[in-house]
């Protein structure tokens, strides 16, 4: 049983895992930005979510440098293919409703996407 860690690098590219295997995907986030990782969806079939971790950035770093990686592990459960789609999504909900009391109000915005495989488009 190994751990294969795969980054942005490696986005769009296949993985292979054998039955056991764990995939720890690391992805940079800023906390400050209001953005977050979260895992869109997965095969359920073939892999399983065992955590979520945030690794923060090095003390030294400076107030609002990147730094900290989001972590998803996933346990590869059975043999085949699987999809996993991760998004960066704003979801701050506690500074949201700091702001709303401000009297501030949420505007409209674009959602963006980029399917790596067109072929699963709207699969």
């Amino acid at each position: 049983m190994a751990e294969i860690l795969v980054n942005q690098a490696q986005e769009g590219k296949t993985v292979a895992l054998q039955v056991g295997d764990v995939l720890a995907v690391a992805l940079p986030v800023n906390m400050l930005t209001g953005l977050r990782w979260v895992v869109g969806a997965y095969d359920r079939t073939t892999l399983a979510m065992t955590g979520q971790t945030l690794a923060p950035p090095p003390p030294s770093s400076a107030l609002g440098a990147g730094g900290t990686v989001a972590v998803f592990r996933f346990v590869a459960q059975a043999p085949g293919l699987a999809n996993l789609v991760l998004e960066l999504r704003h979801g701050n909900e506690p500074v949201l409703a700091f702001y709303e009391a401000l009297g501030y109000e949420p505007q409209a915005t674009a959602l963006l996407g980029k399917w790596i495989d067109p072929a699963k488009k709207g699969a």
